[in-house]
């Protein structure tokens, strides 16, 4: 999909899944963290100019309970559905 940026920064991504989880931006992969383990933190950091970006990301569960969160700016702000669209 797309995410929206508000103002031209450095933005940090986190990411907290259990098991495989791949991070792209503007199609350049940024988190690739593509193997069996339990509930992490991954982070990223992109220069993003205000407007609109690609943002995909991948995810894979091998057993148990699936959970992926995405973050930005502090691993307390999940990043808005109001920013996400679709492609």
């Amino acid at each position: 999909g797309k995410v929206e940026i508000e103002n031209t920064k450095n933005v940090t991504f986190y990411v907290y899944s259990d098991d495989g989880v791949r991070l792209y931006i503007d199609d350049k992969l940024v988190i690739n963290d593509w193997k069996k383990h339990p509930l992490k933190w991954n982070e990223a950091t992109a220069y993003l100019e205000a407007g609109f970006h690609n943002i995909d990301m991948e995810y894979f569960e091998n057993a148990g309970q699936a959970e992926v969160h995405l973050y930005w700016d502090s691993k307390t702000t999940l990043v808005p559905s109001s920013r996400l669209y679709a492609k």
